[in-house]
């Protein structure tokens, strides 16, 4: 039975606060786990499908536009599931891998790792020498940020740096003397280059001659950026520092609130897909995640898998379990067949009872207590604690659920 957010009786004897979905993330900290806002509602969100096995375990997942790569730390190599290949040699896990074509139009892939770059093509794996870092295409350059050092190649031809500067022929490096600190990352935005540090932000002007390349530093207050958090989601740029999650769209910056950003304790690695942010996190429980923000709602979900390693996309979003790659569906309940809220309010009241308003059939946490109830129902809880910070977590296993507020039944306060 569905049930209008606002047609159902509170009694009055029963102080009730009623939490839409705005009220939900202004009331505490909210989290939602396979769960994602659709309108003024919360359904379930993405499914989980195995996709492929890589026959040994893997550290690390890569998706370019139609091929999955991933890496085995064990014997060094990066491993390509459709093309069914085994490139050995690889010292240590990329950051990136950048697909592109040659000036005689081969297709290649670059290999971006911390301190060393490689290319790949049709007669092998080569080393292209000792630079590494965040890596972005752009131009048709290949560009390496590493420290306060900016490489970057000629044209349609990435086979070597320069260790002398700038090279007549379009190929060298750049050192900027900012005092912002170590590199975090780089992106492309509106045909800008955009170098982030951990003070500070760069915007460069890369197209054309290298004689025409400049660089203007971007005015932003808003806290050290943390390291591989930054990704180009096609309209902005999306990052976090330690003051929180942060946009650009190439004219200023915005503070995000989003669902559960205090969860977050490190990155692993970020990128964008379809107007989304997709980033590999570590959880403050310990544990590791993938934070899905999408634009289009301007909200936040994680995704949860069983001995997740890491996420990547390109084609479609793929998560990485030891050596099994799993593949994001449209909709659809997790491995673990529950959707689930969590909510973190402090309070001086007693809570009593807690109703979800929508429809399903749903299980209502609080302090170690379960109550199965369906929607409008009042999952009621005895000897809760009288105040502090009330955690409550509400599940469904049914994949048609929906949930537009959640009540909260307090005790009454003694005036006496």
């Amino acid at each position: 039975m569905r049930y209008d957010k606002t047609s159902l009786p509170v009694p009055s004897e029963e102080p009730c606060e009623r939490l839409t979905l705005s009220r939900l993330r202004e009331r505490g900290n909210l989290s939602l786990i396979h769960m994602r806002r659709d309108g003024d509602r919360l359904v379930c969100a993405e499914g989980i499908e195995a996709e492929a096995d890589f026959g040994a375990v893997c550290t690390a997942l890569f998706v370019t536009e139609d091929k999955i790569y991933g890496y085995d730390a064990a014997t060094k190599c990066l491993l390509g599931l459709k093309t069914n290949t085994r490139t050995a040699g690889i010292s240590a896990c990329p950051r990136v891998l950048i697909p592109h074509y040659d000036k005689s139009g081969e297709k290649r892939l670059y290999i971006v790792q911390e301190t060393k770059t490689g290319d790949l093509g049709t007669s092998g794996y080569a080393e292209a020498g000792p630079y590494g870092g965040y890596g972005v295409l752009h131009r048709e350059r290949l560009f390496l940020l590493s420290g306060n050092r900016l490489f970057f190649s000629r044209p349609l031809s990435f086979e070597r740096f320069t260790d002398s500067g700038r090279d007549p022929d379009g190929f060298g490096y750049i050192d900027f003397s900012v005092p912002f600190g170590e590199s975090r990352g780089i992106a492309v935005l509106k045909d800008r280059l955009y170098l982030f540090f951990r003070r500070g932000i760069l915007r460069m002007r890369a197209d054309g001659e290298v004689i025409g390349f400049s660089a203007e530093v971007l005015p932003f207050g808003g806290g050290e950026i943390v390291e591989n958090s930054v990704a180009c989601t096609g309209e902005r740029i999306i990052f976090f520092t330690d003051r929180g999650m942060w946009s650009h769209d190439g004219s200023s910056f915005q503070k995000i609130e989003a669902e559960g950003i205090e969860e977050i304790g490190s990155f692993v690695g970020a990128e964008g897909y379809c107007g989304k942010y997709v980033a590999t996190v570590g959880t403050q429980e310990g544990g590791r995640a993938v934070f899905l923000y999408e634009n289009g709602t301007e909200s936040a979900h994680f995704v949860e898998l069983d001995g997740l390693t890491g996420a990547a996309a390109g084609y479609g979003i793929f998560l990485l379990a030891g050596r099994k790659v799993y593949r994001l569906t449209e909709k659809g309940l997790p491995l673990d067949g529950e959707c689930t809220l969590r909510l973190g309010i402090r309070t001086y009241r007693r809570l009593k009872g807690v109703r979800v308003i929508g429809n399903g059939t749903f299980t209502v946490s609080v302090a170690q207590k379960k109550v199965t109830v369906k929607a409008g129902s009042i999952a009621r809880f005895a000897a809760l604690p009288e105040a502090g910070e009330i955690k409550i977590t509400v599940s469904s296993a049914q994949e048609d659920f929906f949930i537009e507020a959640i009540d909260c039944l307090w005790e009454e306060e003694d005036d006496g």
